[in-house]
């Protein structure tokens, strides 16, 4: 984590390089959504680490919906399939 951060600051001077005492899944999180800002890949990290539904994030209040740990199943797929059903909550 500190290799890729150095080449953000001047000389490699970062003034938060990660430790042992600072580094916890929130810090290790958070660097990983500015390392991969642009490939789309949030909500799956934030599922990944069960902080999607359970954990306060941007503009998000933690909830117990745990329907949202999954996509709807799209319209066109469910009517051009008569096997599938919609994921609950949906």
């Amino acid at each position: 984590m500190n290799t890729v951060r150095k080449r953000n600051f001047a000389n490699g001077a970062d003034p938060n390089p990660a430790s042992a005492a600072n580094l916890d899944k929130y810090r290790f999180v958070d660097e990983w959504s500015t390392e991969f800002l642009g490939e789309g890949r949030r909500r799956t990290d934030l599922l990944r680490w069960n902080m999607f539904t359970t954990e306060n994030w941007w503009d998000h209040q933690a909830s117990s919906s745990e329907h949202l740990k999954r996509f709807p199943v799209p319209t066109r797929a469910i009517s051009g399939n008569n096997n599938l059903q919609q994921n609950p909550g949906y």
